[in-house]
């Protein structure tokens, strides 16, 4: 009896078991010199990357006849148990070993040319039923970006059960694996590299090879120079820096400058290495190529035609390359409503920064303001907090007028935990009620309608404020 291995269907990889431009279809499904072709073989240079093409657990891994050596997968999906079969590798090229959990798109086996091969491929199978459980083998081309419109019912039907997922794994990031003042900037520095494999699990994975999430005084600067939680050179950083939470600094300790930064950087290496892998110029999986260059330098990957090999790149950029993948499924999370309410909750707080910055420097004027914006030429407290709330929140939100209102909705949250579009409430009166009200639009920072300014400004949160959300 097969182990269960979740109650949900994992997701198929839109590359399929191999990145998109690093192989070549060779050889199809069907009758085969004189003998049935049981899978398809993928052909590409000896060491190729080989991914999970389904979450599930290995139940083979090792010597096989005629496949020199084999790893078996089982999953379950929507159309049952499944089994994915990886086959020529040689001895040092399997990753994984039997009884392992793997993730789509972990890194399980490099290309080889062992057992009844004629030159280095990846030979794939896929099994309805299970592999090792007598099942029935079918097409996997329709798990392949460019599927056969030829292929038969069944395999399509297959391909169909395994795509019914509604994200990629990886996408989000998994509670509480990940320190909570970084999440919100991972989560916005894979925003801003949309539809690439730049995601928050692999920035975190990232940041935790980089610093292991240490930041501050609890970081020193590194042998080679490189400063803060990203660990950028003083030259790259001046390439690449940015105020990200808005406070009027691009620091490279900061976590929220640092974390986008960084986000950036690699985001333009995955620009670069998709383009070199499509042109043919490189060969390997560009977000693994992306990693090296931030490690090596494109350059070096440029040089390597892929991933560069001999000497340090050996020793440091490769291992780097592999463990901050690892730490990428570690951080990684496939719940479909969390990642929904993450994608969400990203959207949120740029809005409420884009709405409250839209009016900085306009007049502080008693009574203004409403959630059309301002009225009589400004904004008092309570009228900016509305306007912010109700633009942000698409018109979902309406707050009341007065400050003393305001102060009974949402829940209590410490400054910690504080994120932007959350109210901050201060000048307590003697019964504990709040006389003003700012607005977070990052970590310490509130925008307000300060009467002392007699203007719209940004200022440090007070050390006596209480904060609330009420999204």
């Amino acid at each position: 009896m097969p182990q269960q291995l979740s109650s949900s269907p994992p997701c198929a990889l839109t590359t399929g078991p191999m990145a998109k431009g690093t192989y070549k279809l060779s050889s199809t499904f069907g009758q085969r010199g004189g003998e049935f072709h049981r899978g398809i073989d993928l052909a590409a240079p000896r060491g190729t990357a080989i991914y999970a093409a389904l979450d599930g657990k290995v139940v083979a891994a090792g010597e096989a006849s005629g496949f020199g050596n084999w790893i078996v997968i089982d999953s379950n999906t929507a159309n049952g148990l499944v089994s994915t079969v990886y086959g020529h590798m040689y001895n040092d090229g399997v990753f994984v070993k039997t009884g392992d959990i793997v993730k789509a798109g972990q890194h399980i086996a490099a290309v080889g040319s062992n057992g009844q091969s004629s030159g280095p491929h990846l030979h794939f199978e896929l099994w309805q039923g299970g592999r090792l459980q007598n099942g029935k083998f079918v097409d996997p081309a329709p798990m392949l970006e460019q599927a056969a419109p030829t292929a038969s019912q069944d395999a399509l039907k297959m391909a169909h059960a395994i795509a019914d997922c509604a994200v990629k794994p990886g996408a989000g990031l998994a509670a509480g694996k990940v320190p909570a003042e970084f999440v919100p900037w991972l989560l916005k520095g894979a925003a801003d590299c949309p539809n690439s494999g730049i995601t928050a699990p692999l920035l975190a994975g990232q940041v935790k090879a980089e610093s292991n999430f240490r930041y501050g005084a609890a970081l020193v600067t590194s042998s080679a120079g490189a400063l803060g939680p990203a660990q950028f050179l003083p030259g790259t950083w001046e390439t690449w820096k940015v105020d990200a939470d808005n406070n009027g600094v691009a620091d490279v300790h900061s976590i929220a400058d640092a974390v986008v930064a960084q986000a950036h950087f690699m985001c333009k290496n995955w620009q670069d290495t998709s383009a070199g892998i499509k042109s043919g110029a490189l060969i390997g999986d560009a977000v693994d190529l992306a990693l090296a260059a931030y490690n090596a330098g494109f350059g070096a990957v440029q040089a390597a035609g892929g991933m560069p090999s001999g000497g340090d790149y050996t020793t440091q950029t490769r291992p780097y390359v592999r463990k901050i993948r690892d730490y990428e499924r570690e951080f990684a999370s496939t719940d479909f409503e969390a990642l929904k309410s993450a994608g969400q909750q990203v959207d949120r707080e740029s809005k409420v920064v884009q709405a409250a910055r839209e009016y900085l420097g306009t007049a502080y004027f008693w009574g203004g303001g409403n959630i059309k914006g301002p009225t009589h030429g400004g904004f008092d407290a309570p009228g900016l907090a509305t306007y912010v709330t109700y633009t942000s929140t698409g018109g979902s939100l309406t707050l009341p007028r007065t400050v003393q209102q305001q102060w009974t909705k949402g829940t209590e949250v410490t400054a910690d935990r504080a994120k932007p579009g959350d109210l901050v409430f201060s000048e307590w009166n003697p019964n504990g009620i709040p006389r003003h009200v700012g607005i977070v639009i990052s970590s310490g920072v509130m925008i307000h309608a300060s009467t002392g300014d007699g203007k719209i400004v940004e200022a440090p949160i007070p050390a006596d404020a209480k904060i609330r959300s009420i999204s």
